[in-house]
């Protein structure tokens, strides 16, 4: 039986289970992943001449009410949430998915080697809300975890 390690809590816990087939006993090496969230809910404001208000105007004209993009990690990680039943013209998703990006970039972020190491993950939400008819709402939701991992390695006889 493997011992209870902790893997469970949802952080990715590791490790690697190895038993002797001529004792029958078994180790157990596993490191367990804990992490802490920062959840902010920052606030963006599109200025009068942005670009960015021709797009969402366009959008808005086509019937749509709210328009999200998610993201995760990278910039390669992003998607796009398309309202049912509605096809974005490639450009103008590109455009919001930039406009996005680099507003988003300002906010709290993990460094490179963090991601890279797994020892971070950065994901949020930024929906417009096109539903009044002369205003714009953005709202934020960016999260940011940090894990540190603790190595644990118990000896089990199996049964």
């Amino acid at each position: 039986m493997i011992p209870n390690t902790g893997w469970w809590n949802n952080d990715g816990g590791f490790g690697t289970v190895t038993i002797d087939l001529k004792t029958y006993e078994g180790v157990c090496e596993h490191k367990d992943r804990t992490g802490d969230t920062n959840r902010t809910e920052p606030t963006l404001t599109i200025p009068r001449q942005d670009p960015i208000r021709k797009v969402l105007t366009r959008v808005r004209n086509a019937g749509v009410k709210t328009v999200s993009v998610t993201y995760n990690q990278t910039d390669a990680d992003w998607s796009f949430t398309e309202p049912a039943g509605m096809k974005f013209r490639e450009a103008d998703e590109q455009e919001l998915k930039e406009w996005v990006w680099e507003h988003v970039h300002e906010f709290a972020w993990p460094t490179k080697e963090e991601i890279e190491e797994h020892t971070a993950d950065v994901y949020g939400t930024v929906t417009f809300d096109l539903s009044a008819e002369n205003r714009i709402e953005v709202m934020v939701e960016h999260q940011v975890t940090h894990y540190k991992t603790e190595p644990d390695t118990q000896t089990a006889v199996v049964e």
